[in-house]
């Protein structure tokens, strides 16, 4: 893909990937066509926002509402049933991860969708 392309996309990328999930997504995305640029910028649009599921962790995440938003389904109903028991340190933990975790759903979710491109 151009250059252009790729920096355009990378900079639409900066606030949803940590900037080791930026390089390797600029890597792949050199590789692929021109031709998809306008699929992959859709599918940028379904990233999540780290500092929305952040404030949502905060507010909600006693209820496993940010692990369901980042694709951790078993995992949220767990927390929603058993999060109780760990008296407010489960939904800590997540605060404090939560904006790895979306880092890493949507590196998962980027490069999933561009590998079906290729």
């Amino acid at each position: 893909m151009e250059s252009t392309k790729v920096s355009q996309i990378i900079l639409a990328l900066n606030e949803k990937l940590d900037p080791q999930g930026l390089m390797i997504i600029k890597n792949v995305l050199e590789k692929v066509d021109d031709k998809n640029y306008d699929a992959i910028i859709a599918s940028i649009s379904g990233l999540k926002s780290p500092t929305t599921i952040l404030i949502i962790s905060i507010f909600l995440g006693q209820f496993g509402v940010d692990r369901f938003m980042t694709g951790r389904v078993g995992s949220g109903v767990c927390k929603l049933i058993f999060g109780w028991f760990t008296l407010g340190i489960w939904w800590l933990v997540d605060v404090i991860i939560a904006k790895k975790a979306t880092y890493a759903y949507n590196l998962q979710t980027l490069q999933t969708a561009l590998q079906m491109l290729s």
